[in-house]
């Protein structure tokens, strides 16, 4: 299903043949990416953000137990800052090298 906005952006919405998937897209009137949404079956969530290049600079994933990472100030080298928001905790650190980091800090 695709539409187009007021302002020449399109909206698109994706669900995966076996239904266990559905993806919000939204594009800029050259095809861009913007943002997207994908929801899973299991009630899970996950966002992305792009910059004007298409880049993509912001990804949050929340689980379906309510649990949240979230990147951001993604680079092209694949670097980011992370947080990690469990229950009753947040971890925050980096991303680089394909690699987490968090730390535990008191107060």
């Amino acid at each position: 299903l695709e539409g187009v906005k007021d302002d020449k952006s399109k909206v698109k919405l994706t669900v995966s043949d076996d239904l266990s998937e559905t993806k919000l897209e939204t594009l800029k009137e050259d095809g861009t990416p913007v943002s997207t949404k994908t929801t899973s079956k299991d009630k899970s969530v996950t966002e992305e953000k792009f910059d004007d290049k298409g880049e993509l600079t912001d990804k949050i994933i929340t689980r379906a137990n309510g649990t949240k990472l979230e990147l951001t100030e993604i680079t092209k080298e694949g670097k980011a800052k992370v947080k990690e928001t469990l229950k009753h905790l947040t971890l925050e650190g980096t991303l680089a090298d394909k690699k987490i980091t968090l730390a535990v800090k008191e107060g």
